[in-house]
């Protein structure tokens, strides 16, 4: 039988388009795949992802130090909050004039004595200042000693000494703080002008 023209010319066409859609669907493929294949790995935090993520440990208290911390008393006057914390003889260092000066406990100190002065609406330490402390009982002075301002690498900033506080028992505690002498900006202009003198109470457990 013999096919007409018009017949072969529309069968050859549409056996060309089949091949070509064929070739071009294969083309997109390999394609794809090589796309696939050469493109960066997403990282953690571009997926929104957190592995591997470190979040740190957490801070410590910061009233723990070497030595087993005694609080005393705590008394707020000012916007200031005060504590008095008791802990065992601390050897530290002062520098003075170029020197180091090692001060370390006398024999009969049993008490590494300190007093943190804190901001009570802000939480910071207050520096610059000057804390005087006094013991009594029955009228008769047992301690009477100021404080040098210290740092610490976890209690932070305070006032402390070594002492030899005396036996145990509830004494008449006096805790003068002065004004400190420290620029203030302006939303701290009018406090903490004035001298702190408290008197409380105290109740001490001399160390076995």
């Amino acid at each position: 039988m013999t096919i007409p023209r018009t017949c072969a010319a529309l069968c050859a066409a549409a056996l060309l388009a089949l091949g070509t859609s064929a070739c071009g669907s294969s083309s997109d493929d390999d394609a794809a795949a090589t796309a696939a294949a050469t493109a960066p790995a997403t990282t953690p935090a571009e997926s929104g992802g957190h592995a591997g993520m470190d979040h740190g440990a957490g801070h410590g208290d910061p009233m723990q130090m070497d030595g087993e911390m005694r609080p005393l008393a705590t008394k707020e006057q000012d916007g200031m909050k005060i504590e008095v914390v008791a802990m065992g003889p601390e050897p530290f260092t002062v520098e003075e004039g170029g020197r180091t000066i090692h001060h370390r406990p006398k024999p009969d100190d049993n008490a590494h004595l300190m007093v943190t002065l804190t901001d009570v609406e802000t939480g910071d330490r207050i520096p610059y200042s000057s804390v005087q402390i006094a013991l009594s009982r029955d009228g008769r002075r047992l301690l009477d000693t100021r404080l040098w301002p210290m740092i610490a690498q976890t209690v932070g900033m305070h006032y402390g000494e070594n002492v030899a506080l005396p036996e145990s028992g509830r004494f008449d505690a006096v805790v003068t703080v002065g004004a400190p002498e420290v620029a203030r900006h302006r939303e701290l202009a009018g406090r903490w002008t004035r001298p702190v003198k408290l008197s409380f109470p105290l109740d001490w457990t001399a160390p076995r």
